[in-house]
């Protein structure tokens, strides 16, 4: 047998040493975020997407104090959002995704973070780890979707970065799977049909309906007239906990079961089961936990799973937990279709058992 060389302890050995300095990025996050909020307050994208400027004129336009504002730049220069070029400030391709008006924005999920009644949860990050309590729950009394129930405002921030973020990821939803055969598609949670719009565009004998709830799906007509698939389309609203629209060749769910805890997925998966044409699958968007975190997509997913932590009864998953669900659902796993240029979001096509 060849002896395997101890690579890990040599001096010639091909891993770098970790540096302690790696830990600060890390620590002053939350440093990060109250820049971005100064950022979006201060309208630097939109302005710098006008017309480049140098530091007084910027300050002039934002009424703000020119060394400070100069300071603040120096970072947004460090971070790749701003290039100052010969003393005329640029916003970068980079900086775009700051605005709200461009493909791929991330300023909703920006602002998302931003709200206090979220950011108050994770404050609470460690009861939740000590005792498994929710964190937004143990902060406030009620759950994350009972807060956006009785809050229209902050619903409606919601709806908009959850169609923010699926905008970002329609081509590769819509190139990762075949959903002509299916015929007839119910986008369960579904949303203003965003993502529902983009497939019915991409296979013109597709039907489709979004079920979500009345405040959810109240822009949904806008969005199926403007993408011109209105006569293909339409929206009902409803409780997936309790039923879903019968007969469909495929029943999709993104972003959905994350949100929930195993049973109540189950639930959910239950429904889609009974109620789905013989032959039909059942379609989910997700990230898929890596059996390795520090592989490709695995901070992603494990971010993820911890944002579910603090703020729903929710979790991502593994594939082999994904599966488990699916079992005890009454369905069976058939396809795993990775998303191109998604890290970690899969598409898992599962079928009855």
């Amino acid at each position: 047998m060849t002896e395997v060389p101890d690579t890990e302890n040599s001096e010639h050995s091909a891993v770098a040493p970790r540096s302690p300095a790696e830990l600060l990025p890390i620590a002053y996050g939350f440093a990060y975020t109250h820049v971005l909020r100064v950022v979006l307050e201060l309208r630097l994208p939109e302005l710098l997407a006008e017309r480049p400027r140098d530091i007084a004129e910027l300050a002039t336009a934002t009424r703000s104090h020119e060394p400070s504002l100069y300071r603040l730049t120096r970072l947004l220069i460090a971070f790749g959002l701003v290039e100052d070029r010969d003393g005329v400030l640029h916003l970068t391709e980079l900086g775009r995704y700051l605005r709200a008006d461009v493909p791929g924005s991330v300023r909703g999920a920006i602002e998302l973070a931003l709200d206090p009644v979220l950011s108050h949860a994770w404050t609470e990050l460690g009861h939740t780890v000590r005792t498994g309590e929710t964190a937004f729950d143990h902060v406030h009394g009620h759950g994350l979707f009972r807060h956006l129930d009785a809050d229209p405002a902050a619903a409606a921030t919601f709806h908009r970065v959850m169609a923010g973020s699926t905008r970002v990821v329609l081509p590769a939803v819509v190139s990762a799977y075949d959903f002509g055969p299916l015929r007839t598609l119910i986008d369960v949670g579904g949303g203003d049909g965003t993502l529902l719009a983009a497939l019915l565009s991409a296979y013109p004998a597709l039907r489709g309906t979004v079920f979500d709830t009345p405040a959810a799906i109240g822009a949904a007509a806008g969005v199926f007239a403007a993408a011109g698939v209105a006569d293909r389309a339409d929206t009902q609203a409803g409780d997936f906990f309790a039923s879903v629209p019968e007969g469909a060749g495929g029943y999709l769910l993104k972003s959905i079961l994350h949100d929930w805890s195993d049973a109540d997925s189950v639930r959910i998966l239950r429904n889609c089961r009974a109620a789905m044409r013989p032959g039909g699958r059942v379609l989910v968007v997700e990230p898929v936990v890596a059996e390795d975190p520090a592989g490709a997509g695995g901070l992603h997913a494990a971010m993820s799973d911890i944002q579910m932590l603090v703020l729903t009864p929710g979790r991502e998953r593994t594939l082999a937990e994904f599966a488990r669900v699916f079992a005890d659902s009454g369905l069976v796993l058939v396809g795993v279709h990775p998303l191109p240029d998604s890290p970690a979001l899969h598409l898992l096509e599962a079928q009855a058992a």
